[in-house]
C-alpha cells in the first residue's frame, strides 16, 4: 500500500517535516547546553553578561517552532492520513489514479480538490466545502532602483476554504484573475458553499462553527 500515489506524494513532505522537527529540536538542545556552559564557566564575567538573555531568547524562538511543527503541522498530517484511510477502497483507487498527474499547487479531481503545499498533500471533497473567501494580504517591501530606495506593498493572493468540521485549507493563487477563476470553479462544484467574509462571520465561526453555518445561510448569496 505504501507504493500507491497518495503515499508517494507524501514521501518528500514527510522528509521535510522530520528534518525541520529534528533541526529545531537540536537547536533547542544546543541553546540549553550553551547556557549551562555559560552558567558554569562565565557567570559574573561582565564581558559575557549579554550571553544569558540572548540564549534565553534563542531557546524560546527555536522551542516555539519545534512546538508548532510537532503539534500543529503534525496534527494536520495525521488528519490527512486518517481521511485517506477512512475512504472506501473504490475512493482510494480514485484518489491514487488522479494523483498520478503532476500538479504544482492544486488539482481538480472528480469528487475532490487536492492541495499540494510545501509541507504535505491535503484534499477536500467538494461535498464537504462549506465556506470560501479570498484572503489578499498586503506585504510591505522595499526595492532599490538606480540607487533610489522605494517602499511599497505587494499583494499575496490566496483562498481560504473550510470543510464541515471547520478545518481551514489554504489555496495559493498567483493573482486576482487566477483567484477569481478558482472561486468560480469552486462555486460550480460546490454550489451551496458560503462565499465571502465579514468580521461578524469570522467571530461567529471561531465561537461556534455550526452556529455560524446556520446563521450565515439565512442571509447568504454565493455571488463572487
Amino acid at each position: 500500500m505504501k507504493n500507491r500515489a497518495f503515499y508517494r506524494l507524501q514521501i518528500a513532505p514527510n522528509i521535510l517535516y522530520f528534518l525541520g522537527l529534528g533541526f529545531f529540536g537540536l537547536m533547542v538542545i544546543a541553546c540549553v547546553v550553551a547556557k549551562i556552559w555559560f552558567l558554569y564557566e562565565e557567570w559574573g564575567n561582565p564581558e559575557y553578561i549579554w550571553f544569558a538573555p540572548m540564549m534565553l531568547g534563542f531557546t524560546g524562538f527555536f522551542l516555539g517552532f519545534y512546538i508548532y511543527i510537532k503539534r500543529v503541522q503534525g496534527k494536520r498530517r495525521r488528519k490527512t492520513y486518517q481521511k485517506y484511510e477512512e475512504l472506501s477502497e473504490a475512493e482510494q483507487e480514485e484518489v491514487n489514479t488522479e494523483l498520478c498527474v503532476k500538479f504544482p499547487s492544486i488539482l481538480w479531481g472528480e469528487n475532490r480538490l487536492y492541495i499540494h503545499s510545501s509541507l504535505f498533500l491535503e484534499f477536500i471533497d467538494y461535498d464537504d466545502m462549506v465556506w470560501l473567501y479570498p484572503c489578499n494580504t498586503m506585504i510591505p517591501m522595499s526595492v532599490s532602483y538606480e540607487g533610489v530606495s522605494v517602499d511599497g506593498n505587494i499583494t499575496a493572493f490566496s483562498l481560504h476554504v473550510y470543510d464541515t468540521e471547520g478545518t481551514r485549507y489554504k489555496i495559493p493563487t498567483t493573482g486576482p484573475y487566477n483567484t477569481q477563476c478558482i472561486v468560480e470553479d469552486i462555486l460550480q462544484v460546490a454550489p451551496g458553499i458560503l462565499y465571502g467574509y465579514s468580521k461578524e462571520w469570522g467571530r461567529l465561526a471561531k465561537k461556534d462553527f455550526n452556529e455560524f453555518l446556520y446563521e450565515a445561510r439565512k442571509k447568504y448569496v454565493n455571488t463572487p
